[in-house]
């Protein structure tokens, strides 16, 4: 109960993967944060049960691949951020949220099984933020989707910065909005 996610990939330069691990949490089951480059690659998580949201990825310039992701059962939960963003009490229910990062790829994201009115939000709007300060957000800059399947409106873009959606699953992307799309780095908590 102390933990604020289950898995946190956060500050690191280089490769990073992982694959059918089993996330059953009352929390954000994957967060990627500030991460400085490589790849980071999560193939078919067994994600059971998340709050907020299933995968969280802000301001990142690693390039983040996503394969074979079934959005897990989700409760309403508060998304950790540190009190210093706007909307860090909002309660959410996002399968997928995507903010600011550098290059993502989501092939074969399924939100059929267990449908949210989001299931995947993306937005590159805060790339002006203070806080990507030393991250490279711009260069390489790309998001490829394939393969999504889930409820019609279900999948949002907000502001893009210029980055073309490539791949067969593009056009499933609706405008977000005014979807209110919090900002802010995880919430720290000391462990005793």
């Amino acid at each position: 109960a102390d933990h604020a996610v289950a898995i946190g990939v956060i500050v690191v330069n280089g490769d990073v993967s992982f694959s059918g691990d089993r996330l059953e949490t009352g929390r954000v089951g994957i967060w990627l944060e500030r991460n400085r480059g490589g790849t980071i690659r999560i193939s078919n998580p067994a994600l059971i049960r998340n709050a907020a949201a299933s995968l969280v990825a802000i301001g990142n310039a690693s390039s983040i691949v996503v394969e074979e992701l079934v959005i897990p059962e989700l409760i309403e939960g508060v998304i950790p951020f540190d009190d210093r963003s706007d909307g860090a009490d909002a309660v959410t229910r996002i399968g997928i949220l995507l903010l600011d990062n550098r290059s993502v790829a989501l092939r074969n994201v399924s939100a059929l099984v267990n449908p949210v009115e989001l299931a995947v939000l993306i937005d590159r709007s805060g790339l002006g933020d203070a806080h990507y300060d030393g991250l490279d957000l711009a260069s390489d800059a790309a998001m490829a989707v394939d393969g999504l399947e889930g409820p019609d409106n279900a999948f949002r873009i907000g502001a893009m910065g210029g980055v073309a959606l490539t791949g067969a699953s593009g056009a499933r992307f609706l405008p977000a909005g005014d979807t209110t799309i919090p900002r802010g780095w995880l919430r720290v908590r000391t462990i005793p």
